[in-house]
């Protein structure tokens, strides 16, 4: 006979409950995981677009100094359209990126928040699902028999009042 086949666990409902309030939260965890790689993936892709926005960032500062300095003609040319207008969609569009790239971050932030937490309750869940385990092992083992009692051997009873065996 195989040492498995003797030993059979068996689950109070309490350790039952708890396995799967575990069950549940090891799932919502699993998919707060997956929420934070796409949001890290959506964050690797603006960061890959960052240093186009930091040079476009440098270009526009570089006209802008380039008009305080007179020298904007040296640049634009006359039918160019409105300079200011370009410098501004411009910087438009770095401001959008950087909102964007600092609202991907919050949500980032929220995600590995909410995982923090659910960690925390996981934690707690087993920690309550080994107080349980613990108190089951105890109530089985209350009453086990460990040998049989042996017969008590007869002894005479004496008495501090009785003299001389009577």
């Amino acid at each position: 006979m195989d040492e498995r086949d003797d030993v059979k666990m068996e689950f109070s409902t309490e350790e039952q409950d708890l396995q799967a309030k575990v069950r549940d939260s090891e799932s919502e965890l699993a998919k707060l995981e997956e929420d934070l790689y796409a949001v890290d993936v959506e964050l690797a892709q603006l960061a890959g677009q960052a240093r186009k926005f930091e040079a476009l960032g440098d270009v526009c500062r570089s006209l802008e100094q380039l008009e305080e300095l007179g020298g904007a003609d040296l640049f634009w040319s006359a039918d160019s359209g409105d300079v200011e207008e370009r410098l501004e969609a411009a910087r438009d569009r770095i401001r959008v990126h950087n909102e964007s790239f600092g609202d991907v971050e919050q949500r980032r932030d929220a995600i590995m928040s909410k995982i923090g937490k659910q960690n925390f309750a996981l934690d707690c869940l087993h920690y309550d699902l080994l107080d349980a385990m613990e108190r089951e092992e105890t109530r089985r083992n209350e009453w086990v028999v460990e040998r049989d009692a042996d017969a008590i051997e007869p002894h005479m009873m004496v008495m501090p009042w009785q003299r001389g065996q009577e």
